[in-house]
This record gives structure tokens, sequence and C-alpha cells, in this order.
């Protein structure tokens, strides 16, 4: 654990951005990659911890968050994407369930900046939690694509200042398509 603490010191003090892969070093803890170079597209995932109790209340469903994850990486290629998952006491069996190669874990024990690192993302992938919400309302301009249960509306009326809010059931990967001119500056 203290090879990962320094790892992410020294992402930190180059400016680098710290990737979470799937590879274990021979100590057991997951081993890092720095990438100096930004990504031409951020997504994030917010994973409530009520999903390592095998419900998903708050969070998308995996099924829906790996299908959109492969669909961004169809559309922009893997090395044009960071991902970022915000969740609070991550859990290792959760995280390994995740179809694709790196990501970033974001769980400071920090609330205010665990969101405002979600809420910085271009993509935003996240259930019907009102962390989400709030993370949907003051994030810049991208996508945020949803998935709630029936009858909730906290996502209604929120497509604004270039932020486009997509309903699972609406979901379509040519939404993707739409990227390119939602994030660009205005």
């Amino acid at each position: 654990m203290q090879h990962f603490k320094e790892s992410i010191i020294i992402a930190e003090a180059l400016g680098a951005t710290f990737l979470v892969t799937r590879m274990q070093s021979e100590h057991g803890y997951s081993t890092s990659d720095f990438i100096n170079s930004p990504a031409a597209l951020e997504a994030a995932v917010r994973l409530s911890r009520t999903i390592t109790a095998g419900q998903f209340r708050g969070s998308m469903r995996m099924d829906n968050i790996n299908r959109i994850l492969r669909d961004l990486h169809a559309e922009f290629g893997t090395d044009n994407l960071d991902v970022t998952v915000a969740m609070e006491g991550h859990d290792d069996v959760v995280l390994a369930q995740l179809d694709t190669p790196q990501w970033r874990v974001v769980d400071t024990g920090n609330v205010t900046h665990d969101l405002r690192a979600l809420a910085a993302n271009n993509v935003l992938l996240l259930g019907g939690s009102s962390y989400g919400v709030l993370g949907h309302l003051i994030a810049p301009r991208g996508l945020t694509i949803v998935e709630m249960g029936r009858g909730h509306q906290k996502y209604d009326n929120t497509s604004a200042f270039g932020r486009l809010s997509v309903k699972m059931p609406e979901y379509n990967p040519e939404v993707l398509k739409r990227l390119p001119a939602l994030v660009s500056p205005v």
C-alpha cells in the first residue's frame, strides 16, 4: 500500500494522470501507469457503496456501464479516453468488473473534492443518486447518461449550459457522435 501511495504522490508532482490497471505487482497491489498527455475525452462513472452488497441503488448497472465504455472506446479509441471511477470506500471486486483497460479511482475521503473530480469530466455515467445529480448540475459542457428507476424525475429539464442529459432507455451509441460539438467551447 505504501508503494501505491508513493506512486500517487509522484504522479501528482509530475502533473501526470494516475491510472489503476488490472495488472498486479509482486507485492499484490495494483500497478500504475503515468500518462503525461491528456486524453481527448474524459469519462467518469459514479459507483455507490451499495453496489458492493449486490445492489445497484443509486448507480448505473454494471452491464450498462460496460456497454457505454465499450461504445466510447469504439468511437474515440482507447488511447483517447481517460476513465475515472468515483466510489467512496472503493471495492476492488466491483472495480474488476469494469470493461475498460485502465481507470483512475477517486476516493479521497473528501466528499466535496470527489464530487468536483467526478463533475470535471466530459461524459458522466450516473444512477439516480442525489450525489450524481449534483455532479451533473455542476459539470461543464458534455454528456450525462443516467439510469434510474421509473417515476424518478431528478434529471428532467437539466440539460442546459451545453450539457446534454440522456436517460438510459433513450441511449444509443449515435449520441456519442455529438460529443465533439458538446465539449467544444462556444
